[in-house]
């Protein structure tokens, strides 16, 4: 969003908490994980808000945020459309790099993608000395219960690990012995992957992920689906029409807000209605702000 707007991302009014969007899903329930397919499917139909307007220092997953200018401001941060690439073969690999380079479009800046692993008991280790990135840290397995999601930003063609431990680095074997050799195999190549647990976590936050974990599934150490969602933003958007709505209510998982669209204001019955990924029976047992002593 920034790369197209050319804004800073240092700077609140630029940044976008997924806390925000979180809340907002996960029926009230700081232990309750999110999709993130349902994540931007609310950012795609209403935005995010930036860091300025949905900050309010805390870690309390039940806070909603209040005060229309705050969600109008948000609903023009957008996404304009959500894709998935499938890595389980060359021709996906291939693919997401180009979208990290250019987002396939000649962009002068490169894109991003978000992909679901099973993080408890995933493995990491360092490259050894002589290697290219020695020193730094590769994952060598994932998990099959998928419940967390990391960043892929970059790749290395010449980051390699040797999985089958047969001293060599090979793309043209058959190591995982299912009579095929395919992106499954490849030994040679790794993307480099962020995580959201901090600097203190591999380097700085940082990792490689062969190749082939992306081209594996969740039951084989790879990733879910053996696929990357990538996002194309909206540079500018805003909304032509919009509700402004007073609400208060003690039960908000009670709630349900939807938008009749007629093409005639004499109609008695709207031609279309809108429903809305969130408003829809969220938030839990709590008033509409998620806790009694909130300040609008």
């Amino acid at each position: 969003m920034n790369a197209i707007r050319n804004l800073a991302a240092n700077s609140a009014a630029n940044l976008y908490p997924p806390l925000a969007v979180w809340s907002l899903l996960n029926d009230g329930d700081e232990t309750n994980g999110v999709s993130y397919f349902d994540t931007w499917k609310a950012i795609s139909m209403n935005g995010i808000p930036n860091l300025e307007d949905y900050n309010y220092n805390t870690n309390d997953g039940r806070i909603w945020m209040t005060g229309y200018d705050k969600y109008y401001r948000g609903m023009q941060n957008r996404t304009e459309d959500v894709y998935y690439i499938n890595t389980r073969t060359e021709a996906g690999i291939n693919t997401l790099k180009h979208w990290l380079n250019d987002r396939m479009d000649g962009s002068p800046y490169g894109g991003i993608g978000n992909f679901q692993i099973g993080s408890t008991g995933m493995k990491h280790t360092m490259i050894p000395e002589g290697e290219e990135g020695a020193g730094k840290q590769i994952m060598t397995s994932y998990n099959d219960r998928v419940g967390h999601a990391m960043t892929v930003v970059g790749w290395n063609d010449d980051i390699r690990w040797d999985f089958n431990l047969d001293g060599v680095y090979t793309n043209d074997v058959d190591i995982n012995d299912d009579g095929i050799v395919n992106a499954r195999d490849w030994e040679n190549g790794a993307f480099l992957v962020v995580n959201s647990w901090g600097q203190g976590w591999c380097d700085f936050g940082y990792v490689y992920v062969p190749y082939r974990l992306f081209a594996e599934d969740s039951w084989h150490d790879g990733i879910w689906q053996s696929s990357v969602t990538v996002i194309k933003p909206r540079k500018e958007y805003l909304p032509k029409l919009t509700y402004k709505v007073g609400m208060s209510y003690t039960k908000r998982g009670q709630l349900k807000i939807i938008a009749g669209v007629s093409q005639s204001t004499t109609n008695n019955r709207p031609d279309h209605v809108l429903e809305f990924p969130f408003f829809n029976y969220n938030g839990g047992e709590l008033p509409m702000q998620g806790i009694l002593d909130m300040n609008s």
